[in-house]
């Protein structure tokens, strides 16, 4: 299970059965030095290194090496577990903390030690490695911001913002996909205030809410967006405006990016500060406003520069096209900066943009989510452009079917097509499969295994008990990056996170023989039938499959007969080219094809209903409260 111990001395480590059993041995040496633990994968298999230069011999059970400021100087040592485990580390002033990880279903791979800095900290060190390589992209117009001076704009931000905002303050930024989205929300951190991220098309009565929960101080913003914002603002608030020409009450960016950078930057003083708020989808009630640390996103970010995340490095390049205001989006952005890829921006999806990006600069990751995979696999306007470039293709923030997923390794040819898992409330992805396993993980429907520093069970909805392999489940997570909670809500925070640091996901699914992950619906859009449970994603995957559909959702509505709970119904977008069809024959062709493939209590009794769009967020997840009100 999870344990930490955190006290000077030499750390002792043994196997027992599948986990690892960490403990404290100051009794087998008087030499007392500061050591860090030190792990690293081989093949299937856990090696632990020992510290022959401290101790002159390599003695079996010894684990020490020597820190070197923030990093780990690494010795070598293959020969001493054969069992499998994890051990992931790191430091905390003068203590040594040992944590044991994903140890529940044998993780093979090992997360990097976590260095105890800020956020904005780690990226400006990233960024020092080939200042003059392409940070940014505009996938409009071609304009490029080089590493060395979007650091530079990133230190000119928090230079305005340290003389005018007080520190530990609130920064909203609401924006859409812009070249500097991410010079006021690591400027502000880098000053030492909090980011909290809003999404750009928010409603009046969002923005208030958005507004009551968070506080902000200071406001960036754009033109589409400053009208609402303002309505809701109080007279304390600053706005901040990306337009050279601003009104008088209105600060421009252009102010904050001419600043003079900062000087002797606060320190962070408290590595589970928060700093970053996302808010939540908000695709079952008002959205939560998420508070991550810097521990949370720093090991994070740790997780992704595991090679089993993809193939991301110096001379990639990834398309910028999910909105930043997503931690999916906000994430893909902080890895291309900590790799060394470049991160190519688009304002918004639109397909031919998008191809025409893809070609111009010769894209190499696409992190999509399941509407886009759709527009690739059916639209005939890709076939004439050219995708060649395209190395891996990363699709989640929502479920993507079996179906879809091999449509579009079949459209386009790509080398890695993968399915990832994850939630905001977890910075980002907590599964997803590895590169060299993604088309076989793929064609099977897995979203993978787990990434390093992660755990996970999958537990009896009912009772809470652990289920076994291929047996369905809640599925619950957790990992470092696991969410402080959320503002202001600690009922909700309870509610998700238990005491013993596990995040419940209101996720059914389960594992296979090969300790592969599966998401099969979620806990609380499963219909309730006579009894039986019906998952809405296993009839949208299977009405996908009929010729005609475009897009689909399934909702539970009462059931006219007393008693028997609720019945599904479905509301089906049809491609163009069947919009004239028979409405009546198109239902009863879709009645048929689920009879033939599925138990007869999954039947559509509650009909079906065609529409002309789903209500989808920018995410791609289907609002299903919004779909609600069309019952």
């Amino acid at each position: 299970m999870f344990s930490t111990v955190q006290r000077k001395g030499i750390v002792c480590v043994e196997t027992s059965f599948m986990h690892l059993t960490v403990t404290l041995c100051p009794q087998l040496f008087r030499d007392k030095r500061q050591g860090i633990v030190c792990v690293e994968a081989s093949s299937m298999y856990l090696t632990v290194t020992s510290c022959s230069q401290l101790f002159g011999e390599k003695r079996q059970g010894i684990v020490c090496v020597e820190a070197s400021s923030m990093h780990l100087t690494v010795t070598s040592c293959s020969q001493l577990l054969g069992e499998k485990g994890i051990v992931c580390v790191e430091t905390s002033s003068m203590y040594l903390t040992v944590t044991l990880c994903s140890q529940l279903f044998g993780e093979r791979f090992v997360l990097r030690p976590v260095p105890c800095t800020s956020l904005s900290h780690y990226v400006l060190n990233c960024l020092e490695t080939r200042p003059d390589s392409p940070a940014i992209i505009d996938g409009l117009t071609g304009h490029t911001t080089s590493r060395g001076q979007l650091a530079e704009q990133i230190l000119r931000v928090a230079g305005w913002m340290k003389g005018n905002v007080e520190q530990g303050s609130t920064v909203a930024v609401s924006l859409p996909n812009v070249t500097s989205y991410l010079l006021p929300v690591l400027g502000a951190i880098h000053a030492g205030n909090k980011a909290s991220l809003y999404n750009p098309i928010y409603t009046p009565s969002e923005t208030e809410h958005a507004f009551k929960l968070t506080s902000p101080d200071l406001v960036v913003t754009s033109q589409f967006s400053i009208d609402t914002l303002k309505q809701a603002a109080n007279d304390k608030m600053k706005f901040v405006l990306l337009a050279a020409d601003c009104p008088n009450d209105v600060i421009s960016f252009m102010d904050l990016v001419k600043s003079d950078p900062i000087t002797n930057a606060p320190e962070m003083k408290d590595f589970e500060s928060t700093i970053l708020m996302p808010f939540s989808s908000g695709t079952t009630g008002m959205p939560k406003a998420i508070c991550l640390s810097h521990r949370n996103v720093v090991s994070y970010s740790m997780m992704e520069m595991d090679p089993m995340f993809g193939t991301l490095d110096f001379g990639k390049t990834m398309l910028g096209l999910l909105p930043m205001f997503h931690m999916y989006g906000f994430t893909m952005a902080l890895d291309c900066l900590q790799k060394g890829a470049a991160y190519c921006v688009l304002p918004r999806f639109d397909l031919e943009a998008m191809l025409k990006a893809v070609q111009n600069y010769k894209i190499t990751h696409l992190p999509i989510v399941p509407l886009i995979a759709a527009a690739l696999t059916k639209h005939p306007m890709v076939n004439n452009f050219d995708l060649s470039s395209v190395e891996e293709v990363l699709c989640a923030a929502a479920p993507l079917s079996v179906q879809l997923q091999n449509a579009l390794s079949e459209k386009v040819n790509v080398k890695y097509i993968r399915n990832g898992y994850g939630m905001s409330e977890m910075v980002a992805a907590c599964m997803c499969p590895p590169p060299w396993q993604s088309e076989e993980m793929m064609r099977a429907g897995s979203i993978g295994v787990l990434l390093p520093g992660n755990e996970a069970r999958v537990v009896d909805t009912e009772t809470g008990k652990d289920k076994g392999k291929n047996q369905s489940g809640e599925l619950l997570v957790r990992s470092l990056a696991i969410m402080k909670g959320y503002l202001g809500d600690a009922g909700s925070t309870a509610a998700t996170v238990d005491k013993e640091g596990w995040i419940h996901t209101g996720d059914i699914g389960y594992y296979d023989d090969n300790e592969w992950f599966y998401i099969t619906d979620r806990l609380k859009e499963l219909i309730k039938y006579k009894g039986w449970q019906i998952a809405p994603a296993e009839l949208e995957d299977t009405i996908l499959t009929h010729p005609g559909v475009a897009d689909c959702g399934v909702l539970g509505v009462p059931a006219q007969e007393e008693g028997v709970g609720e019945v599904p119904r479905a509301f089906i977008v049809l491609k163009p080219t069947f919009a004239d069809k028979d409405q009546k024959e198109l239902s009863a062709e879709i009645d048929t094809m689920i009879e033939t493939k599925l138990a007869s209590y999954k039947m559509l009794r509650g009909g079906i209903t065609f529409i002309d769009q789903l209500p989808r967020s920018l995410a791609g997840k289907l609002l299903r409260k919004e779909l609600k009100k069309l019952c």
